[in-house]
């Protein structure tokens, strides 16, 4: 079962980050509700307070505090420094992105799981392998019209043999 409670956007926006006198910049790796990762070379130890601007476009700034999760730093190209942020205040331009790109996603908004939902027989489900990571995703048989993606890499999946057979 995930940890992440919310679904993640990878949006790539310049950030200015501070905790108290340190001041460096990096780039927002991925979005959500409840946390952003910034790629950069320097970060935060885990429990500082944080206060970050990303810039959206020319006349749009959002302004954002939180505290760090996690950070990182490692030599491969393949995986990014930087650290894990959790928000605790937002303002209107990061909410306001954040429902836009829902609407231009084509992944249905995600609940977190309810009993309802956990008490479905098994039967109710299919197992569907990632083509991409190769993981395994359960997935409800009435939502395999809605281009359901995996739940580690966010590749679409193909239920394409499921559809209507349920």
């Amino acid at each position: 079962m995930s940890k992440r409670r919310s679904h993640r956007f990878k949006k790539r926006f310049d950030a200015r980050f501070s905790s108290g006198d340190y001041k460096f910049r990096g780039i927002s790796g991925n979005l959500s509700q409840d946390g952003i990762f910034i790629r950069s070379t320097r970060s935060f130890i885990p429990g500082s307070p944080v206060d970050i601007e990303l810039t959206l476009n020319e006349n749009e700034v959002s302004r954002l505090r939180g505290v760090v999760k996690w950070s990182k730093k490692t030599a491969l190209p393949t995986i990014p420094s930087g650290m894990g942020i959790e928000l605790k205040e937002k303002d209107r331009h990061y909410s306001d992105l954040l429902k836009d790109l829902s609407k231009e996603s084509d992944v249905p908004h995600v609940e977190p799981l309810t009993d309802s939902v956990m008490d479905q027989k098994e039967g109710d489900s299919i197992i569907v392998h990632c083509p991409s990571c190769k993981v395994e995703n359960r997935v409800l048989r009435e939502k395999t019209s809605y281009r359901p993606r995996c739940g580690k890499c966010s590749a679409v999946l193909d239920v394409s043999a499921f559809k209507g057979n349920g």
